[in-house]
């Protein structure tokens, strides 16, 4: 089943036949070293951990397929190295089919997160701890946000009488809107 689950992976990120076909990539897991016609070489981390059970299932799954010619495996250098025929099948088709056969599809399919994002997010999860613990767990950042956007609003309608659009009202539906979205 997953074998075929792998092909229609593979289907939907293969590129026009012609062009230069861009293979799925994940960074530190999944990539491929080198790739000649008829012949691709992967480098797997995950392979130079595994047990030599996993190993020999992982070849047999791929030599079940009839266009897959040879299977070699380097526990040492953590590599795939995977003959072809080439006309019958294409090196997309066969990274999908890994894909799935190493359970790194789910890993494919989730966006990729920066460094630069996880610090962001860091910060900002260490600023709403802050704020949380000084207001002893009355305020976060997002109901900090809100309440000075919609003072902010208030101030610009009220005290300045500037009641043109989009100062004062623009704050003011910005905070209800941070306010409904509840932190998603």
């Amino acid at each position: 089943m997953h074998l075929i689950i792998g092909y229609v992976l593979a289907r939907l990120l293969k590129k026009q036949k012609g062009k230069s076909e861009l293979l799925p990539v994940i960074k530190g897991q999944f990539e491929v070293a080198h790739q000649l016609p008829g012949r691709i070489r992967f480098r797997i981390p995950l392979l130079d951990s595994e047990s030599d059970d996993v190993t020999a299932a992982i070849k047999k799954e791929l030599l079940s397929i009839p266009e897959i010619v040879a299977v070699r495996i380097n526990t040492i250098s953590a590599s795939l190295l995977i003959e072809f025929e080439e006309d019958e099948i294409d090196a997309g088709i066969i990274c999908g089919i890994l894909l799935k056969i190493l359970g790194l599809e789910e890993s494919f399919n989730n966006p990729p997160e920066s460094a630069a994002q996880k610090e962001i997010k860091a910060i900002g999860q260490a600023l709403n701890r802050q704020i949380y613990n000084s207001t002893a767990g009355i305020l976060d950042v997002q109901s900090t946000l809100f309440l000075t956007i919609f003072a902010m609003g208030l101030y610009s309608i009220i005290l300045k009488r500037d009641r043109s659009l989009p100062s004062g009202i623009n704050l003011m539906w910005w905070s209800y809107v941070i306010f409904k979205s509840g932190g998603r």
